[in-house]
């Protein structure tokens, strides 16, 4: 590529990168506050793969259904609605004869809200892109990002990157509609609210849980998904002895589980 066009390829990266998950994440927020029983899902999961600790990279392959949150709401509300393709050669679709150069436009946001591919289209339901859900559908029954050879370059970074923003945020705060009711989307090169999302940040009562301490015992099973974090306790227990083997941890159980510190 010459310079002229690396410049070019970055500042999509940038802008399309920027706004289109920025977009992405608001509709996603918004949805969440007007269905909190899908919000106490995620906040459920990201506490239950964190520990109450800071994000780390390796918890957000985790966050599975934080994902599918995310996912529905850019099916309801794609970023980009439309997208065009140009014949290159002339074809055949259905009983239409497409010349060479035809411009094609395919309206995602059509399709993500078709009868026939889904069902209940209109309503938020993340339960959609739960695993099984997402085998048995067609491939192009769901195109956020586009598809095929000119599929979006930064499908995946976006994705990762939506995912760890709603986990930092939803660990600290919590979100209310201000105005109850969903604005209207309107097209404006990406699928924006036709009116303001404003939203109430609140603080949230949940606190982050900071390790006293952080080990790797040479002996005993995982305390859940969080073997290796320490919270406070309010005693220091040694791990009983049988003839002559160490054991695991003694366990407490409180408001959370608390593992004692491990003395070999």
């Amino acid at each position: 590529m010459t310079d002229q066009e690396v410049i070019d390829n970055l500042m999509t990266f940038i802008t399309a990168g920027h706004e289109t998950t920025a977009l992405g994440l608001a509709w996603t927020l918004h949805l969440l506050a007007k269905h909190p029983e899908y919000e106490a899902k995620v906040i459920e999961e990201i506490e239950t793969v964190t520990c109450g600790q800071e994000l780390q990279s390796e918890h957000i392959d985790r966050l599975a259904y934080t994902r599918q949150v995310f996912s529905e709401a850019m099916r309801l509300y794609p970023a980009a609605p439309i997208i065009t393709r140009t014949a290159e050669q002339g074809f055949r679709l259905g009983q239409y004869d497409i010349p060479t150069g035809t411009i094609l436009y395919v309206p995602i946001y059509a399709v993500h809200r078709h009868a026939s591919l889904w069902l209940d289209a209109e309503f938020f339901d993340p339960d959609r892109f739960a695993p099984e859900a997402t085998r048995s559908r067609h491939r192009y029954a769901y195109l956020p990002f586009g598809a095929g050879p000119r599929v979006c370059i930064g499908s995946m970074f976006a994705m990762m990157e939506a995912v760890a923003v709603l986990a930092v945020l939803l660990q600290r705060l919590s979100f209310k509609n201000v105005t109850q009711h969903t604005p209207e989307p309107t097209m404006k090169v990406t699928l924006r609210p036709g009116s303001s999302i404003e939203m109430r940040a609140h603080r949230s009562s949940r606190q982050m849980q900071p390790p006293i301490m952080t080990y790797r015992p040479r002996v005993g099973a995982t305390v859940g998904r969080c073997p290796y974090v320490l919270f406070p306790s309010p005693s220091y227990i040694s791990p009983l002895k049988a003839d002559g083997q160490e054991t695991t941890p003694e366990l407490k159980w409180g408001k959370e589980l608390l593992p004692t510190p491990y003395r070999p």
